[in-house]
């Protein structure tokens, strides 16, 4: 009985890969949005409301604020902000310090994969 069970299962396994497979084929194709070269993390003095609240307060500080968006929210009150490309290191460690500066921010940092160390 097990035999005969597994062979129909196996019979059956192929046309529901190959339904599967063209299934993904006939989706529409989506232009990727600009991808964030960079990203800064950022903890206010005060907690903002909403992001847009957020934005203001960043958008106000920096002499360029078209190139940095919300990007979502972290634990401890921190936020985590993308910068549009073309952006290099410069334009990162610019940004940083603008918002440093402002005094409005416990922290403001570059946004960085953690490694470990060896």
């Amino acid at each position: 009985m097990k035999t005969s069970s597994c062979l129909v299962m196996l019979a059956f396994f192929p046309m529901v890969f190959v339904g599967c497979s063209s299934a993904e084929q006939s989706r529409p194709t989506q232009v990727a949005a600009p991808r964030a070269v960079g990203g800064i993390i950022v903890k206010p003095k005060k907690p903002p409301t909403d992001s847009a609240a957020l934005m203001k307060v960043v958008s106000a500080q920096l002499t360029s604020p078209e190139r940095v968006t919300f990007l979502r929210a972290m634990s401890g009150d921190a936020y985590v902000l993308n910068v549009m490309p073309p952006a290099t290191k410069a334009d990162i460690a610019s940004i940083v310090a603008q918002l440093t500066a402002s005094g409005l921010f416990e922290y403001v940092e570059e946004d960085q994969m953690m490694t470990t160390q060896r």
